[in-house]
């Protein structure tokens, strides 16, 4: 089975347009276990679809490209799923719409693109080797943020009593945060760096790639502040657009060193689940209770920023992005 671009195109447009009216009417129902399989199905419905439509026998996959014009299709792209993505919040409120949202990345990006995922891991090929390759980075992101978590009181001057470790509560809401922050995580990691710095590599070279799919990546995340800004006011919605910046550099750095997207997916699983709701971490306390940290999570992502620069760095590699 096999389609022309053009049809192709089309395609995904149509399906794209039905999903989005469906995930709608599933966000308004309020379900979680809806939203879950509505979301999953339409996932795997897209996977399938891709490989229907693909001489490869991967699901997708992204070549550099040195076609200026990719640019474009990539701001279309962006820009439909962002819009698609607030359209859902608003009207519904539902935080399954981003999960639905995310998954849509995988279709309306991949039926159009059509290369082998081999260049950059997302294969069972060498599947062990990756899933270690991920625990090495799932540990040093741990590592930074307790690096954080344990010095920068006593360099910021709190008279530290103790530790504490927070665990999270093995309940159906941890399962529910794990089957949202799966799906987005994956799809998330398949458009921002399988596709947009993978195709800009192709463009400008891998640093600039880096940083211009980390400014998508954080525009993306941070569309419901919408909802939130008054509240949280300026200072704190720059925080968190700075947080958001630094993970996206993090997650496209350790896309260059391991050029794995599994590698990333599940370091992405790891530290939103875990690490930016302050869970597993050794967290200060004094005698007036738990200290937070100011700027917690943005120092943890710089260590972790400079360690992977020095790897990168240090380490003699082929160009995943080639």
């Amino acid at each position: 089975m096999s389609f022309v671009p053009e049809k192709r195109l089309k395609s995904v447009l149509l399906v794209f347009t039905l999903a989005s009216a469906l995930a709608l009417l599933v966000s308004f129902s309020r379900n979680e276990w809806i939203g879950i399989f509505f979301s999953y199905s339409i996932m795997l419905a897209s996977a399938y679809l891709v490989y229907a439509q693909s001489a490869f026998m991967t699901l997708v996959g992204f070549k550099p490209h040195q076609n200026p014009k990719q640019i474009v299709f990539m701001g279309f792209y962006f820009f439909v799923i962002l819009i698609q993505r607030t359209a859902i919040k608003w009207f519904s409120g539902g935080e399954w719409g981003d999960a639905i949202t995310a998954s849509f990345i995988i279709l309306v990006v991949a039926m159009y693109e059509r290369h082998s995922l081999r260049s950059f891991g997302l294969t069972i090929r060498n599947f062990w080797g990756q899933i270690l390759d991920s625990a090495i980075s799932v540990a040093i992101f741990w590592c930074c943020f307790t690096l954080a978590s344990i010095f920068g009181p006593i360099l910021m001057g709190a008279r530290v009593t103790g530790f504490e470790m927070f665990f999270p509560a093995l309940d159906l809401d941890l399962v529910f945060s794990l089957l949202y922050v799966a799906l987005v995580s994956f799809a998330s990691e398949i458009f921002f760096r399988g596709y947009v710095q993978t195709r800009l590599g192709g463009l400008f070279g891998t640093p600039v790639s880096i940083i211009i799919q980390a400014i998508l990546f954080m525009l993306f995340n941070v569309t419901t502040l919408i909802w939130i800004w008054q509240p949280i006011g300026v200072g704190q919605t720059w925080i968190l657009l700075l947080q958001w910046f630094l993970f996206g550099i993090a997650l496209g750095l350790l896309f260059k060193a391991s050029g794995s997207l599994i590698v990333t997916t599940l370091t992405s699983l790891f530290v939103r689940l875990f690490l930016f709701s302050n869970n597993l971490l050794l967290v200060a306390q004094t005698s007036s209770g738990t200290y937070t940290l100011p700027f917690g999570n943005i120092w943890s992502l710089l260590l972790v920023n400079i360690v992977l620069v020095v790897y990168i760095a240090t380490t003699k590699m082929k160009d995943n992005l080639a």
